[in-house]
C-alpha cells in the first residue's frame, strides 16, 4: 500500500470514528460550555445585583434572563448528546458534518469582536430578540428531546409544539439570536457575521430535510404542508429560502452602510485635524456628558508630546483645564484604592464622594472620569446602601448598558 493509500485510509478510519462517537464528543464539549455559561451567568448576577439596588431593571433582567436560558440549553444539550441512541441515518462524507459544526459553533466568532460604541438600535431591541430566540430553541428542543443532534441525523419525526407551524424552528429561532447578536455588537463584521451564520442556517436544514426525505417517507408530506422556517400562510420552501436569504443580504447592507459611515466620520476628522478643531471637540463632548471611545482616548494619549504646542490654542487651552482639575480627583481615589477586598478607608471615601460630586455637578467630569472610575465608584455607592441621585441614577443605567457591551461574549451561548 502506498503512503497516500495509507493516509487516506487513515483518515477514513478516523472519520467513521469521529461520527460513532460525535454525540459524547459534541456532549463532552458543550458540558465544558455549559458550566462556562453558569459561570458567566453567576457573575452578572454578582454585577446586576447593585443595577437591581439601584432600581435599574429593564438590561440587566433582560441580560439575565437571556444567559440564564442559554445555560439550561447548553446543559440540557449536553446530557441529550451524551445520552442520545445511534442515529437511523447520517451523511458519511465532511462537507454536510463541517458545514454544521461552523454554523453551530461559528457563533462563537462573536466573542473576537469588539462591540460598537453604540450599537445601532440601543441595547433592549437586540436583547429581546435574544430573548426571543433562545425561548423558541428551548421550545423546540423541549419536543425533540433525544432526536436533537448537532451534525445531520434522522432519529425520528417530532410534528408536535412549534413543529406544528414550521420545520425548522430550531434554525429559526438560532436566526432570532444571530440578529441580535450581530445588532448588539453594532459593527461591520458583527452583523456580516450574524449573515453569514444566518445562511449557514438554511444550508444545514437543506441538509436535513435531504436525510430526513431519504429516511421518512411522510417528510415529503410535511414538506408540502409546512412552510420551512416563517410560520406565514402561503410560506413555502421557495418563499421561505427566498425571505431569509433577503434578510441576511439586508444584513451585510447594513453592515456595509454602517462601515461607511464610520469611514467617512474618519475622513472627515482626519481633514479637520488641526489642534483647535480637534480640542473643540473633545470638549464639546465632555460638555454634552457623552463617554469618550477608546478610539479617542487613544488618540488624545497619542498627544502627549504635543500638548505643549496644543496649550497655545485657546480651545486646547481650556480642555487641557477641564481635564486637569478632574483628573486630580481620579488620582485622589486612584491613591487611596486599596483593592476590592480591603475595606474602604475615610481617605477614599472621601476622595470617592468628592469624584462622585463633581461627576454630578461638574459639566465634563463624568467624561474626564471615564466610564470605568465611574461606574465602579457607583456601585460601591450602592452596595453601601446610598440612595442615587436623580443625574447619579441615569449614569448608573448608563454603567448597565456598557457592562452589557463588555461582556457581549457571554450572550453568545444560547445561539448554538
Amino acid at each position: 500500500m502506498s503512503a497516500d493509500a495509507a493516509a487516506t485510509s487513515a483518515a477514513q478510519r478516523i472519520g467513521r470514528w469521529l461520527l460513532r462517537h460525535e454525540g459524547r464528543l459534541f456532549g463532552a464539549l458543550l458540558a465544558v460550555l455549559a458550566a462556562d455559561s453558569w459561570r458567566g451567568w453567576w457573575t452578572q448576577l454578582d454585577d446586576a445585583r447593585d443595577y437591581l439596588a439601584a432600581g435599574i431593571w429593564g438590561t440587566p433582567v433582560l441580560s439575565l434572563a437571556v444567559m440564564g436560558l442559554s445555560a439550561v440549553y447548553m446543559s440540557v444539550i449536553a446530557l441529550i448528546l451524551w445520552t442520545a441512541r445511534p442515529p437511523v441515518a447520517q451523511y458519511p462524507t465532511l462537507a454536510p458534518n463541517l458545514l454544521a459544526v461552523a454554523g453551530g459553533f461559528g457563533i462563537y466568532a462573536f466573542g473576537l469582536l469588539s462591540p460598537a460604541d453604540e450599537p445601532p438600535l440601543g441595547i433592549v431591541a437586540p436583547l429581546a430578540l435574544l430573548l426571543a430566540g433562545v425561548f423558541l430553541v428551548l421550545w423546540s428542543l423541549w419536543h425533540l428531546k433525544r432526536s436533537f443532534s448537532v451534525v445531520p441525523q434522522a432519529r425520528s419525526l417530532v410534528r408536535r409544539g412549534p413543529y406544528r407551524f414550521v420545520r425548522h424552528p430550531m434554525y429559526l429561532g438560532n436566526c432570532l439570536t444571530l440578529a441580535g447578536l450581530g445588532l448588539l455588537n453594532g459593527t461591520a463584521p458583527g452583523l456580516s457575521l450574524a449573515a453569514l451564520l444566518c445562511v449557514l442556517q438554511i444550508v444545514r436544514a437543506r441538509y436535513e430535510e435531504r436525510l430526513l426525505c431519504s429516511v421518512f417517507a411522510e417528510y415529503s408530506s410535511a414538506m408540502n404542508e409546512l412552510p420551512a422556517f416563517l410560520p406565514f400562510r402561503g410560506s413555502r420552501r421557495g418563499r421561505d429560502l427566498g425571505l431569509l436569504l433577503a434578510a441576511a443580504c439586508a444584513g451585510l447592507v447594513t453592515a456595509a452602510v454602517h462601515d461607511s459611515v464610520q469611514a467617512q466620520g474618519s475622513a472627515q476628522g482626519a481633514t479637520s485635524a488641526r489642534y483647535a478643531a480637534t480640542c473643540q471637540a473633545w470638549h464639546r463632548k465632555a460638555l454634552a456628558g457623552q463617554w469618550f471611545t477608546q478610539k479617542e482616548a487613544s488618540a488624545y494619549a497619542r498627544t502627549e508630546s504635543q500638548q505643549d504646542a496644543m496649550d497655545a490654542v485657546p480651545a486646547c487651552h481650556a480642555f487641557f483645564a477641564l481635564q486637569e482639575s478632574c483628573q486630580q480627583l481620579v488620582f485622589g481615589v486612584i491613591n487611596e484604592y486599596e483593592g476590592p477586598s480591603a475595606p474602604p478607608t475615610p481617605a477614599y471615601l472621601q476622595a470617592s464622594n468628592a469624584l462622585l460630586d463633581a461627576v454630578e455637578n461638574k459639566p465634563g467630569c463624568k467624561s474626564v472620569a471615564g466610564v470605568e472610575e465611574v461606574c465602579r465608584l457607583l456601585r460601591e455607592r450602592v452596595r453601601r446602601g446610598k440612595t442615587l441621585s436623580p443625574k447619579l441614577g441615569q449614569v448608573m443605567r448608563e454603567c448597565a448598558d456598557k457592562s452589557l457591551l463588555t461582556r457581549t461574549a457571554g450572550l453568545i451561548r444560547g445561539a448554538m
